[in-house]
């Protein structure tokens, strides 16, 4: 049995987890900025670093679309202490204007801390396993900056979750 604190701990994390697809969905990107600590790294594709480097691409992205939607999965959470990971399967659909909308199968690998009694995003990795054009035509694929999915040791997450079991033996 869990103890209360990694209960409230896992609904913490799952409701940030959520607040992140709610906000980024409205471009409300400073309900984006609480979901990260301020020194969090991101791997988004075709961005890589910082917090305000990432919200500077939501915003230049943003007029590029019409419309984007997550659909989020229930996370495999592993907390230990102050600190958890969390791998969230979604289903993004993207609206390019002018372009047909595109759904991919994305899993987000985050890494969470506890800070002043706050849990959130530390580093996430935003890994893509598959997507598809509205339509049936194929997409372009997407950049080759985006990490992709794999089996066993050649998944992104795996050296994520391999933190988690490290720090379980602790």
């Amino acid at each position: 049995m869990h103890d209360l604190d990694e209960l409230a701990s896992r609904l913490e994390i799952q409701n940030v987890i959520a607040k992140y697809a709610h906000a980024v969905d409205r471009r409300d990107f400073e309900t984006v900025r609480s979901c990260y600590h301020p020194d969090a790294y991101d791997d988004h594709g075709r961005y890589k670093g910082d917090l305000d480097g990432l919200l500077a691409y939501f915003d230049r992205l943003a007029d590029k679309l019409n419309s984007t939607f997550h659909l989020m999965g229930t996370p495999y959470i592993e907390v230990k202490g102050d600190t958890a990971w969390a791998e969230t399967f979604a289903v993004y659909r993207r609206d390019l204007k002018g372009d047909v909308p595109v759904l991919q199968g994305l899993r987000y690998a985050d890494r969470f801390e506890r800070r002043t009694g706050q849990w959130r995003i530390a580093h996430r990795l935003v890994i893509l396993d598959w997507e598809h054009a509205a339509g049936g035509e194929p997409p372009l694929p997407s950049a080759p900056e985006w990490l992709r999915g794999g089996l066993g040791e050649n998944d992104p997450a795996y050296a994520l979750f391999g933190e988690a079991r490290a720090a379980s033996t602790r």
